[in-house]
């Protein structure tokens, strides 16, 4: 009823005022598949700058109540845009999986909110970068992911997610999601237990090309076909 919903939307509200939320964007200076992919050009600008744009605007939206570019090396004060993003070095980011990643920025970033960006996905938008982030900020989970949504024929783990005897249309298939860099948002909670993801994680599904990820050359040059079309 009314007086429910509203009852927790205060609730919702009250937490929200009482969270820090922090979004970072992790940067290494090498890459072993795509060496250099970070400082690359990309149409007109740097790889990372790409991320770094919506980083920024998760700030001047008040989404994120602060932010930061995080590098196991020693970088340089980066300026994107119209203002200068703040860098940290964090040493324990040089060979850390996503677990470590959230346990080494939670320790050295103090908030109740983390969100995570990734400069292999740089054409996320503000808009789901910030279905991500609001939805652990107003505790529909505890953590939250891009995904690539598919429905198509397929096997998992060797197993058919479909009758073999009578193939269905793809579209009638079993839904896939495929989680891609793009944005992930956690709480401190998880990140303490050295975790980004959680089974109840709620998945955010981004469309093409935002769910295009940077991992070879050959995805980079897909990419820089891509922001050519942006171009036009």
């Amino acid at each position: 009823d009314q007086a429910s919903s509203r009852d927790r939307g205060q609730v919702l509200a009250g937490k929200v005022r009482g969270m820090k939320t922090v979004a970072v964007l992790p940067i290494k200076l090498k890459s072993e598949r795509c060496p250099g992919k970070n400082w690359r050009t990309l149409g007109t600008l740097p790889l990372w700058r790409w991320a770094g744009n919506v980083l920024q605007a998760l700030r001047d939206h008040g989404v994120a109540d602060e932010i930061a570019i995080v590098s196991p090396e020693d970088l340089s004060l980066i300026d994107v845009g119209n203002g200068p993003i703040p860098w940290r070095h964090i040493p324990q980011l040089a060979s850390a999986g996503a677990g470590e990643i959230a346990r080494a920025i939670s320790h050295a970033i103090p908030a109740d909110v983390y969100c995570v960006l990734f400069a292999t996905t740089p054409f996320l938008s503000l808009g789901s970068a910030r279905t991500v982030v609001d939805a652990v900020k107003h505790g529909k989970a505890e953590s939250a992911a891009t995904v690539r949504r598919l429905n198509a024929l397929a096997f998992v783990d060797g197993v058919p997610n479909y009758d073999l005897l009578c193939i269905p249309p793809s579209d009638q298939t079993a839904t896939i999601d495929i989680v891609v860099s793009g944005c992930v948002a956690f709480t401190a909670e998880l990140a303490r237990f050295g975790m980004m993801l959680d089974a109840g994680g709620l998945r955010v599904p981004v469309p093409w090309p935002e769910c295009c990820d940077i991992d070879t050359e050959a995805d980079f040059a897909q990419a820089e076909t891509i922001a050519r079309g942006l171009r036009r």
